[in-house]
């Protein structure tokens, strides 16, 4: 899997909507307090997240203004191999729904 693009709005530092577009090798620079390291904690937040170790306390503590929610959006790409793998997930956790 690879991470394509990184979209985060209301995010840490980012207010407004901003989106990082991603290629096989990146590299985050810039000066002091311009969200290199938010850039960073927004993959560490969706990785928290799907694994299920985020409380909605630590959630609450990344939006730039706590009145509004924040959105963290991951665009990836899937090897043949990753697709099916994937799939063959989905099918089961649906089959153990039944």
């Amino acid at each position: 899997m690879r991470i394509t693009r990184i979209s985060l709005e209301n995010f840490l530092l980012y207010s407004d909507e901003q989106e990082v577009k991603l290629k096989d090798l990146n590299v985050l620079v810039g000066p002091n307090v311009a969200g290199k390291t938010n850039v960073l904690r927004a993959v560490t937040f969706v990785d928290r997240a799907l694994t299920r170790r985020l409380t909605s306390t630590d959630s609450q503590s990344y939006a730039y203004d706590t009145s509004k929610p924040f959105t963290v959006k991951l665009g990836i790409s899937l090897s043949d191999e990753e697709k099916r793998t994937l799939r063959e997930y989905i099918i089961l956790v649906i089959c153990e729904q039944d």
